[in-house]
């Protein structure tokens, strides 16, 4: 018996001191400003499972040995440690928080708020909602999240959309629910029927559906509700300032 729990000791030893070093570097990194790259494992689920097996981990399994190995692991990240995280920007494993994430670490500096902020991001953006923009030499994807006071705040964008400054990501966003809004006043005649109905937005993001009065309020203070109903030629409107 006291074998036994001298051998689960050492075994439940190690892997907590395995799981508090990998937190601690997490730490470090996002202290460096940076995160692991999920993007850079998508297709590699295999790699990541093996990663946390016991098979690949059974030096964790052999009793005092377990302990020697995850000491000397934490030993020698701490003798490179200065020169791993100086050259983080060159390893493909890591990209910079972004604005988003970096505030998200600051309010909880931890390493495992380190290792779920981006994962945390990453869903977030998953439910935003986004714009195919093809425009000129512009061509790219912008997520976006609106608020209710009626501000769009841009989450990601990809291709060269960033070429664009933020405040013409959000026009062409602005511009294209006028469009919608538009669209729907031509289709079913005046502001009250509209309102009583729900369009689908065309962003190819199909499951995202706005009641129409939302998205008047949306806009109207951004633009002229008035000017939209006139303009036949289609909405070609300026932001308020």
């Amino acid at each position: 018996m006291t074998l036994l729990l001298i051998y689960l000791g050492t075994v439940i030893g190690s892997i907590v001191i395995k799981a508090i070093s990998i937190l601690g570097m997490c730490k470090d990194i996002a202290d460096m400003g940076y995160k692991l790259d999920l993007d850079y494992y998508k297709g590699k689920k295999d790699d990541i499972i093996n990663e946390f097996t016991v098979t690949n981990n059974k030096l964790l399994l052999i009793p005092i040995y377990n302990l020697y190995k995850v000491l000397n692991d934490k030993l020698n990240y701490n003798q490179s440690r200065e020169e791993f995280l100086n050259n983080l920007w060159l390893n493909p494993l890591f990209k910079p928080l972004n604005d988003f994430e970096a505030e998200d670490y600051l309010n909880k500096q931890t390493g495992l708020n380190a290792l779920l902020v981006p994962i945390k991001f990453n869903l977030r953006l998953s439910k935003a909602l986004f714009l195919d923009i093809k425009k000129d030499d512009i061509e790219g994807r912008v997520y976006y999240e609106k608020t209710d006071e009626g501000d769009i705040i841009i989450l990601d964008v990809t291709g060269n959309v960033n070429k664009l400054s933020l405040e013409e990501q959000e026009d062409i966003i602005y511009e294209y629910w006028v469009k919608v809004l538009y669209e729907g006043l031509k289709e079913y005649g005046g502001l009250e029927k509209l309102a009583t109905n729900k369009f689908k937005l065309n962003s190819n993001n199909l499951d995202n559906e706005m009641d129409i009065s939302e998205m008047i309020k949306f806009i109207e203070e951004k633009f002229d509700k008035e000017e939209i109903a006139k303009n036949n030629e289609g909405p070609k409107l300026k932001r308020k300032r």
